[in-house]
């Protein structure tokens, strides 16, 4: 019985891939290749020492601006009353957003999207991954606020097609800074390629429970006087109140929402049954649904 489970589950993955790849053959190279140039310019500040912040609107965030209860077990994922899916979540994914208890949150989260600042970049939602709806909804809030949309960018720039670029370079590019991380407390860092100056640790729903490592942070560089570093942020919706707080105040380092793009390196699990660019990347997982592909709007 379960190995006809396991065919059938097979058989439709072939078959989305099998029409993704139809549908993306039918947009424009043009539309697609914004994603690989915004990337070589993240890629350029870094490189040359330029300071900048990149903080993502991922699907987590535009649920909570949409002001949608948001809530992850360990077994389920739903968005209001509804169902999303199942997967083993592991205890740095459980969370929960809540409309009539977590407004103050959603506030800063705003506050953290409208702020316009030179080199302060906004991963935004694309058409490929979240639909036109979503993506035009994130636009027009950044058109009504009269935000440089210049500094809009996508929220997916180190995944799918750009993931193999990113992993690549960005480890042999921080092996060369210092580097100051944000990171779930059951992150194993025995084996990370790069030297980590100091670390700061969150734990379950970190947006609200970790609220006040914000303070922390910021008296941390004011009296260590910290300039010229990079500070990687994994660290859910917490990573975009602290980058907006940090570039705010002390512009002169660089602050990077790394999602969960170096989870399989941290020795972190829960991206085994619910992140398919990490699965199709350390596990070979085939076939290749985001690798080889360039988000667009």
């Amino acid at each position: 019985m379960q190995s006809c489970i396991n065919i059938l589950k097979l058989v439709k993955k072939y078959i989305l891939f099998f029409f993704g790849l139809i549908k993306y053959s039918l947009v424009s190279t043009n539309r697609k290749t914004q994603y690989e140039v915004d990337y070589k310019k993240i890629k350029f500040f870094l490189l040359n020492g330029v300071n900048f912040a990149f903080v993502r609107f991922s699907d987590g965030e535009l649920f909570m601006m949409k002001d949608y209860k948001i809530q992850i077990t360990k077994t389920n994922a739903f968005l209001g009353k509804k169902k999303l899916g199942s997967a083993n979540f592991t205890k740095e994914e459980v969370k929960t957003y809540d409309p009539e208890k977590h407004q103050y949150y959603r506030e800063k989260l705003f506050e953290s999207f409208f702020f316009d600042k030179e080199n302060y970049f906004k991963g935004i939602a694309c058409t490929c991954c979240n639909g036109k709806r979503e993506y035009k909804y994130m636009l027009e809030l950044a058109k009504k606020k009269r935000i440089n949309l210049g500094r809009l960018t996508f929220s997916n720039l180190f995944t799918n097609g750009n993931y193999n670029k990113f992993i690549k370079d960005f480890i042999k590019i921080l092996k060369n800074k210092k580097n100051i991380l944000i990171v779930s407390k059951y992150a194993d860092l025995t084996d990370v390629p790069f030297e980590i100056t100091k670390k700061f640790t969150v734990g379950e729903n970190c947006m609200v429970n970790d609220y006040g490592l914000i303070k922390k942070v910021l008296k941390y560089v004011e009296t260590n006087q910290i300039k010229n570093h990079i500070f990687l942020m994994s660290s859910a919706t917490l990573s975009n109140f602290l980058i907006h707080e940090l570039y705010k105040k002390y512009p002169e380092n660089t602050y990077i929402d790394i999602g969960s793009t170096l989870n399989p390196i941290f020795k972190m699990k829960g991206w085994i049954g619910s992140r398919r660019y990490l699965q199709e990347h350390w596990l070979k997982e085939k076939p290749i649904l985001t690798l080889n592909k360039n988000c667009y709007w």
